[in-house]
């Protein structure tokens, strides 16, 4: 199967949860070890994938890119303030040349080490997939809030990515998902219930580099709802 990796958002970033100061040299260790969990996770599932990189301009850029080797086809780097997770992913998308040659899509904020546990739980699916629930306050209403720092979108569903709708989290609030008849087509990788900061929670998937990893686990006890559950997924 043909996957494409779209890695976006600002790289080599310090000062923790909201700050917008990237490309110190201290972000710089911890950045690469994301990179190499990206590629990791890529040869780990034993993927056919080319890589998309939109970021943000550092010292490092360069370096960075030559981190994804070959696989790298396509980047997009911009200067100056940052422009927006709305830009950056349609700007992702808009890269895209030749959507006929995937199977699927897989973004993640490149910020983002993947641990090792990802690779167990990944599987190709037919539904949309997010990493998991991040408050279980709202399924008491059905509108759960999903962690949209990494998202798998088979072929299936390349239509609602060409529309250039944002999948972020709160799309079950906002009535999105009702409105383009996928209810019954979103699935979650994990069905215990975690913040999406792991700075403030962890998670068994992945840690945001360069701000520290909480311990706390902030919904122990608490799982998805059974309409995003996929037994493919079910953690061990």
């Amino acid at each position: 199967m043909k996957a494409l990796i779209l890695l976006t958002g600002e790289s080599f970033r310090g000062g923790g949860w909201l700050s917008r100061r990237r490309g110190s040299p201290e972000s710089y260790k911890e950045q690469k070890e994301a990179c190499e969990s990206h590629v990791k996770f890529i040869e780990d599932a034993n993927l056919d994938a080319d890589i998309i990189v939109v970021s943000y301009d550092t010292p490092y850029t360069r370096e960075m890119l030559s981190w994804y080797g070959p696989r790298l086809i396509k980047s997009k780097i911009h200067t100056g303030k940052a422009v927006g997770f709305d830009n950056i992913y349609r700007g992702a998308l808009d890269l895209i040349d030749d959507w006929s040659m995937y199977d699927f899509i897989h973004f993640f904020r490149i910020d983002i080490f993947l641990k090792p546990y990802f690779s167990k739980v990944f599987r190709w699916s037919d539904k949309i997939t997010y990493a998991f629930v991040v408050d279980p306050i709202p399924l008491l209403e059905s509108f759960p809030r999903l962690n949209d720092m990494m998202l798998f979108v088979p072929k299936n569903h390349f239509d609602v990515l060409k529309r250039r709708i944002v999948i972020m989290h709160d799309l079950w609030v906002w009535g999105v998902i009702q409105r383009c008849g996928l209810t019954k087509e979103v699935a979650v990788y994990i069905n215990t219930i975690h913040l999406s900061n792991t700075q403030f929670g962890i998670n068994p998937l992945f840690r945001i580099v360069n701000r520290p990893e909480s311990t706390k686990y902030q919904w122990e006890g608490w799982v998805s709802p059974g309409f995003l559950q996929n037994p493919v997924f079910i953690e061990e």
